[in-house]
This record gives structure tokens, sequence and C-alpha cells, in this order.
């Protein structure tokens, strides 16, 4: 079976794959380890598979540090992509190595990043000093604009619009796991229990402007 399909049989760089890649890269042979995780991210790019997609940006990360050279590059995509696709648990399983290269506010690591996504990753990799610099919510429970990324007001916008989440893919150009991992996280900050629900809070909220409404504000 060759590794593209492989990757078609079992979820994409989960499993096997990624295991291997990572024996390679921790038992003194990161360069070749390196290099399959390089052919590896082309063909997961091609099919789309975002979780996946970060991982290899993650070992990748891994294997330069093992090999003593520069993986901020690397590094940086990773959180940045993390950030995009709301996806925490990828880099959380890595905290042993990773935490104590993000403890060094020094290279700013997460400037940038959505403020939210950066409070749930550092408490997940128990980054204390930056959970703590990441956007309170208010004693009232009450959502606000600053609590929702741009991403999601433009995901919530799409779903206010009757689109599916295939639909609202299409138009922002990211995958349906993607735009239901954005929802998740929606219902939890608007602490609500569905998409009609979410909706009509946001509305009521000043979250969403009807088309009379003119430019929101913030």
């Amino acid at each position: 079976m060759s590794l593209s399909e492989k990757l078609l049989t079992e979820a994409p760089f989960e499993g096997g794959l990624a295991l291997a890649c990572r024996w390679l890269v921790e038992n003194g042979d990161a360069r070749r380890g390196l290099d399959m995780v390089r052919r590896i991210r082309a063909l997961v790019e091609d099919g789309g598979w975002e979780r996946s997609i970060l991982a290899t940006w993650l070992l990748e990360a891994r294997a330069l540090e093992v090999l003593a050279e520069d993986s901020s590059l690397a590094l940086r995509r990773a959180l940045t992509l993390g950030a995009e696709t709301g996806f925490v648990q990828v880099l959380a399983d890595e905290r042993e190595w990773l935490a104590p290269i993000l403890r060094d506010d020094r290279r700013g690591w997460f400037d940038g990043l959505d403020e939210d996504y950066r409070r749930r990753l550092s408490a997940c990799l128990e980054l204390s000093s930056l959970a703590e610099t990441g956007v309170r919510s208010t004693s009232t429970g009450a959502a606000d604009s600053s609590e929702l990324s741009e991403r999601e007001l433009e995901v919530l916008a799409s779903v206010a619009q009757g689109r599916t989440n295939a639909e609202v893919g299409q138009s922002l150009y990211i995958s349906p796991s993607t735009v239901k991992k954005h929802l998740e996280n929606i219902y939890g900050k608007l602490s609500v229990g569905g998409r009609l629900e979410a909706v009509n809070k946001a509305h009521a909220l000043g979250l969403l402007r009807t088309p009379e409404d003119g430019p929101r504000t913030v």
C-alpha cells in the first residue's frame, strides 16, 4: 500500500504514521523523520486535513529542535494554524517539550493570536503568566464582541444567513469540521445549545448586524 493510499484508509497522520515519524525524531534519526513529515504534509495539505497539517508542523518544529536548528518558523506556523482552526489538544499533547519554549515570552509566540485561543492553550500547557493575560469574562457572564474572535463572528454571520456548515466553510475557505469547531466555541461563549439560539442571542447582544444596522462598531 502506498503512503497516499494509507492516508486515505486511516485518519491522516494519526496512529501508525505519526508514531513512526516521532520514533525517528526522538531516537537518533531526526533528519529522516523530518523528511518524512514534510512529505506527509504535502499529502494531507492536498486533502485539506487541518488537524493533521497542524500535527506535521508541530513535529517538524520538534525535529528541528532535536537537530539544534531554527524551529521558530515551523512553530509559529503551528500556533497560527491552531488559532485559525481552534484546535488546542493537538498542541497540548506536546506540552513536555513545547511548554518550556513558549514560556519564553520574549519571542512573542502569542503575538497576533486570538485572545480566547491564547487563554485556552495557555491553560492546557500550564503557562499561567500567559493565561492571565487572556480576555476575562464579565462577572455577569454576558458575551460581547471582544469574547468572540473575528473568525467566529464571520462564521456566526454566515450561519445567520441560513447556510449549512459546508456552505459556511466554502464561503470562508475553511473545512466543515473547522466550522463545527468554531460553532462549538461560539455555543460555549454564548452559553447556548444550538445554531438558532446562538444567532438569536448574538442579535440580542448586538454582535450581528442586520442590513439596516450599518457597519458593526466595537
